[in-house]
């Protein structure tokens, strides 16, 4: 059996994987970024929640205790 061919058709499959580790690396660091990003709205999510639900239950109260 010969290595002919075999030492660039090496070097070629060589050189894709280094591509796709690259790509990984970067859709991986894209992928924390948006993580980040979600964690920041589901925060602020839950607060406009809470302060629309305290809204929400002070104002018919209030209502009632005036009338």
């Amino acid at each position: 059996m010969s290595n002919e061919g075999w030492d660039e058709y090496q070097k070629l499959v060589l050189h894709r994987l280094d591509q796709a580790d690259q790509s990984l690396m970067g859709i991986d660091n894209r992928l924390r970024i948006i993580e980040g990003k979600v964690e920041r709205i589901a925060e602020r999510l839950a607060i406009t929640a809470a302060v629309m639900g305290f809204a929400a239950g002070t104002i018919p109260a209030i209502m009632a205790a005036v009338i």
